[in-house]
């Protein structure tokens, strides 16, 4: 069987850590880098589970930290871009619309 969660399994804590960083990171990109400055739309929930989802396959097959992050970055913003036009949170609204 295979375990999940703990120091050794699939889900560790550098996975839920690199986790919530991709979350807090896709909200803040959203508002201030891509709907801002960029005028494009940017996908939270697409930048989260490529970012995530590339963290945990790297990190399994190759053990190496600073290759599971750099790559998981570039699928963080693939995520982000290319799913930002279809899903519907690619816009971070603000209360300055008149």
């Amino acid at each position: 069987m295979v375990e999940l969660f703990g120091t050794e399994a699939i889900i560790n804590m550098w996975t839920l850590i690199f986790g919530a960083l991709f979350a807090l990171g896709a909200f803040i990109f959203r508002k201030v880098v891509a709907n801002d400055l960029l005028g494009w739309k940017f996908s939270v929930a697409g930048a989260i589970a490529g970012g995530s989802i590339t963290f945990i396959i790297l990190d399994n097959l190759f053990h190496m930290i600073k290759l599971s992050i750099g790559l998981s970055i570039a699928g963080w913003l693939a995520g982000g871009f290319l799913l930002g036009p279809i899903l519907w949170d690619g816009e971070a609204g603000g209360g300055n619309e008149a």
